[in-house]
């Protein structure tokens, strides 16, 4: 590294800390003015910070490429601890930690340290940020622990290279296709469900290229969606109308693009009144009948859904180069429908038509087959839709406070819709639609409250119940099941009388999560709703509210302690799992992660498993390089035949000797 680059690393480095201290300073100032945070002092005394401690110990760290195990050089390794340490003091921020630039070695010695935990960060140009004790991408972090006087000269911190992907899209006729939207979507598994999230995207070139950077290594799979978007062309000339108002028109129309609200399409054609656009920027020609193909949402590399997709596992610093799309045209129909809200028809509500498949894959917004705005009559219709099952969704959020007419302008009635003001509740509507090729139509959705889940908390147990402020820590929240799009997690919390109730929510499965701890020494025991377990399964929403729902906590706290012992003279960084005895009831009912616990083993062998539920669970030291990203069935099946069987009834703490386990999936 030469000195002019490594001055300026140092300079960077420098600068970003004084932003931190200019940061804290203005904080500082907000506190003593009243702006921040900062409880009053009622001492009469200024607390006194922690004197920065001394000790003997020496770290030598490197850090090393994950795949190859060589150094790299110029990484940022910044160091935090438990406690004030002199020697990682950085000036002129004390208590701010320790900030390195690693030589072409890889290398960086810390010094000076007492008994303690490091935390150690580290960033390099083209790697995944990584910690230190991790055994993939983004897997847990390990504290480094430090006794003082100890010479530790083996620590290894591994980074994973970032992956690219890249290929060509070919259109029906097999000719490059020019500005199309490529996405790299991660593969999951989340309670024992597949789930896929875009990590990049990227557009064709005039040669059908495409190139995704920046990946994680993990599994993939390339989407190109087509989500046709129509929007009555009165509304287009509207907005128009508004942002040639002016500059304050034109703050509006940034306003309602930051709401995240249906805008208008560019570069579309005109149908009748509608103004329709694709989001992969194709669209093949209407026919002279005015009847309209599509180009099919592809999943590489030629399924029409992600779960028949196939995989790529990408390793790091892996370049594909190979994966080519084919993009195919199809005949599409036409859905029409309306909607209708409590006081008449719903305008500039947004509709969505979704596979009925998308909320068992998790994806997210993008992956519609359409999408449409409503007419001041509350009428849509949908263009470009292929055969198939589907669910129309619309949901009407309440407006935010705007100052006088601004709910008026056509820009705010776009981003918006038409909902109620402030303090009303959110309106939900859903339709099931079978497209068999020909058009559909009177498609209804009429707006309500959706289903409201409502109950109570019972403290079982000799301890003084919460307090009413320890009351307003605790919330309880509906998580969807599988995406359920259109649902919103919205927590809530229990009133004085220890009752609550839940914003209306669409029909569909939900996780019920309760607050784990009530305050004082309580824990969550069990939630039911008539009787039937919705804690560790999922409750199901139809078409009524739900109002007998009782959570109960417990002062009766158990836990699992033990030591795991290694064949080896040496104890490997091991991971303690929990899971249900029953594993096949557990996985058919999808895995709630309630319980399931995993938990890292210290250094001398110590592992604790806090507030564990009663029933029968299986337990097993595991070293971490064999603790996979996704906790999937085939890992808990072979987690099972290794695992140490205990019974646990509330208030139990028993104390367990592991051996660590090798698992074979």
């Amino acid at each position: 590294m030469t000195r002019q680059r490594r001055a300026g690393l140092v300079a960077a480095v420098s600068v970003a800390t004084a932003l931190v201290t200019f940061s804290t300073a203005r904080v500082e100032v907000a506190a003593q003015r009243g702006g921040g945070a900062r409880p009053p002092d009622v001492s009469g005394v200024a607390p006194q910070a922690p004197q920065p401690q001394k000790g003997t110990a020496l770290v030598l760290g490197q850090v090393v490429d994950a795949a190859s195990g060589q150094p790299i050089a110029e990484a940022i390794v910044a160091v935090n601890s438990r406690i004030p340490i002199a020697s990682l003091q950085s000036a002129p921020t004390p208590g701010a930690g320790l900030r390195l630039i690693t030589g072409a070695d890889g290398q960086f010695v810390l010094h000076g340290l007492p008994r303690t935990n490091l935390i150690i960060n580290v960033t390099a140009a083209g790697y995944v940020n990584g910690t230190s004790g991790q055994t993939r991408p983004n897997g847990p972090s390990r504290p480094v622990e430090v006794e003082d006087g100890q010479r530790l000269t083996d620590l290894k911190i591994k980074l994973w290279k970032y992956a690219v992907v890249t290929g060509t899209v070919h259109d029906e006729a097999g000719e490059p296709a020019v500005g199309v939207s490529v996405r790299a979507l991660r593969r999951s598994t989340a309670s024992g469900s597949v789930n896929f999230s875009t990590s990049g995207t990227g557009a064709t070139d005039d040669r059908g290229v495409y190139r995704i950077s920046g990946l994680t290594p993990g599994d993939y799979t390339l989407a190109v969606p087509n989500v046709i978007t129509s929007m009555p062309t009165a509304f287009l000339e509207a907005m128009m109308q508004s942002v040639g108002g002016g500059l304050q028109n034109a703050g509006l129309a940034e306003i309602a693009m930051s709401e995240g609200g249906a805008m208008p399409p560019g570069g579309g054609i005109r149908i009748g009144n509608q103004l329709i656009s694709s989001s992969s920027g194709l669209m093949p020609p209407v026919a002279a009948n005015g009847r309209m193909s599509a180009y099919q949402s592809l999943f590489y590399p030629a399924a029409t859904s992600a779960a028949d997709a196939s995989v790529v596992t990408l390793r790091s610093g892996e370049e594909r180069t190979d994966l080519d799309l084919q993009l195919k045209v199809i005949p599409a129909a036409r859905v029409s429908g309306t909607v209708t809200g409590p006081s008449g028809p719903a305008s500039s509500a947004t509709v969505r038509l979704l596979p009925a498949d998308v909320d068992d894959t998790g994806l997210g917004g993008g992956f519609e087959a359409a999408s449409a705005t409503t007419a001041a009559d509350g009428t849509f219709t949908f263009f470009g839709v292929a055969a198939g099952q589907y669910v129309a969704r619309v949901m009407q959020q309440p407006r935010p406070p705007m100052p006088a007419g601004m709910a008026d302008s056509p820009i705010m009635q776009l981003a918006l819709g038409r909902g109620g003001g402030p303090g009303t509740a959110p309106l939900h509507a859903r339709a099931g639609v079978t497209v068999t090729g020909a058009d559909v139509a009177g498609v209804s959705l009429a707006l309500g409250e959706g289903i409201k889940v409502a109950g109570r908390l019972v403290f079982d147990g000799t301890a003084a119940p919460p307090t009413a402020q320890q009351l307003q820590t605790m919330s309880l929240t509906m998580t969807a099941v599988g995406g359920n799009q259109g649902a919103f997690a919205s927590p809530v919390r229990p009133g004085a009388d220890l009752r609550f109730q839940t914003p209306g929510q669409p029909a569909g499965k939900y996780s019920f999560v309760p607050a784990a701890r009530g305050g004082g020494g309580w824990v969550l025991r069990s939630a039911t709703a008539g009787g039937r377990d919705v804690l560790n399964e999922p409750i199901e929403l139809r078409d009524a509210d739900v109002n007998d729902v009782v959570i109960t906590y417990t002062d009766k706290i158990s836990q699992i302690t033990g030591t795991v012992h290694s064949p080896s003279a040496v104890l490997p960084n091991t991971t303690v799992v929990m899971i249900p005895a029953d594993t096949r009831t557990w996985i058919a009912r999808g895995m709630n992660v309630r319980l399931m616990r995993t938990v890292l083993v210290q250094k001398t062998g110590a592992f604790v498993i806090g507030n564990v539920p009663t029933g029968e669970f299986l337990v097993a030291a595991l070293d971490d390089a064999d603790v996979p990203e996704n906790q999937d069935a085939a890992f808990v099946e072979a987690v099972a035949r290794v695992a140490t069987r205990v019974q646990i009834a509330e208030g139990d703490r028993p104390a367990l000797d592991l051996q660590v386990v090798r698992v074979r999936r």
